[in-house]
């Protein structure tokens, strides 16, 4: 079975392409691979219970999500909470800090490795909203840190809301200050702090909305790489349009999704990020090709896109393509995603192990 990871995965005009049971490999994760802090997959908000509808052909991922505790809500004691400036002032150490600029606070779980010259940069997909753990305090995949090859940040998306029931933000913030922005800065700053100065050791990585998230820091980060499996493209056109309607809603004070693109271009898509700042990170796109919602939706758009802007810009884009009817949307699990992750660490500018 050829790993989905490597580069000798399924390209879509391979015979392999077509419906092939046999070429199915192990990607949803078992449970006893998810901590508590971690949902998956991503796009799933169990704030209803129930999974949001997949497009036909999309069935099998559909993954019921556990009922909520019955307890109260897990009392957390607040984080540090520092100003942006001080994070060059402050001793550097693992664990969790609230950094303030501007408005935004932009919630953080540092995991340093001793001796690492990486930074690896992680983003929450979708959050379960009906268990007792405060959603501010989830860091997806927080609990790989030890067998990341790198020193790893990960990013609570602040638009996440309980009250107004958003479980899934896509990094908006609030229609003032786009969070994305004031994140952007805040890893900057702590990779200063921890010695990671140079872009082309930093390495951005997430799934479904926590991957476009990732595709808008990398643009906004010149000279870093982005690892992303099966990502929004544009987010308003994701099929779970009550998140999408929510954060319209809530962030946008109910402006339509023609509205918001025209108001917000930067917002709307990494490749009109990329437009607007006449860059394109260097992208590597693992992707299942039998998910048909991220084949006609999400990889077209980003192929149109760059097309557009190839004409003015370097689009350095590497597609790979795996097959895995049963897990349709869903991201890739547990240790193929570290060995994705590890392999593009090596691939850092620098890195003498480089493939």
């Amino acid at each position: 079975m050829t790993d989905p990871t490597s580069a000798d995965a399924l390209r879509p005009d391979d015979d392999a392409f077509a419906e092939d049971e046999s070429l199915a490999v192990d990607q949803a994760p078992e449970d006893d691979d998810l901590p508590d802090d971690e949902v998956f997959p991503d796009d799933v908000v169990a704030d209803e219970g129930l999974p949001f509808e997949q497009p036909p052909g999309d069935e099998a991922s559909a993954v019921p999500m556990p009922s909520a505790p019955d307890e109260d809500e897990e009392e957390v004691p607040p984080p540090p909470q520092v100003f942006i400036g001080e994070l060059s002032t402050r001793p550097v150490a693992d664990g969790r800090l609230d950094v303030r600029i501007g408005g935004t606070v932009v919630r953080t779980l540092l995991v340093l490795r001793p001796g690492s010259d990486r930074l690896a940069v992680f983003a929450n997909g979708a959050v379960r909203l009906s268990t007792a753990k405060n959603p501010d305090e989830i860091f997806q995949r927080s609990s790989w840190a030890d067998q990341i090859d790198a020193n790893c940040l990960f990013l609570s998306d602040s638009t996440v809301n309980r009250a107004a029931r958003i479980g899934l933000g896509w990094g908006q913030g609030s229609a003032a200050e786009f969070f994305l922005t004031a994140a952007s800065s805040v890893i900057r700053n702590y990779a200063a702090a921890i010695g990671v100065e140079r872009p082309e050791r930093r390495l951005y990585y997430g799934s479904c909305g926590g991957g476009f998230q990732s595709l808008i820091l990398a643009g906004l980060d010149p000279g870093s790489r982005v690892l992303v499996n099966n990502p929004q493209i544009v987010w308003t056109n994701y099929v779970g349009t009550k998140e999408v309607s929510r954060v319209l809603d809530t962030v946008y004070d109910g402006l339509s999704k023609a509205e918001f693109a025209a108001a917000y271009p930067d917002r709307v898509s990494p490749t009109s990020l990329y437009t607007l700042l006449a860059r394109v990170p260097e992208i590597t796109y693992l992707v299942n090709a039998a998910s048909r919602s991220d084949m006609t939706r999400d990889v077209r758009a980003l192929q149109a896109s760059l097309t557009r802007i190839a004409p003015h810009l370097t689009a350095p884009l590497t597609l790979r393509y795996y097959w895995d009817k049963a897990a349709g949307h869903s991201p890739l699990g547990k240790e193929q995603t570290i060995r994705a992750i590890n392999d593009e660490l090596r691939r850092l500018e620098g890195d003498s192990d480089a493939q």
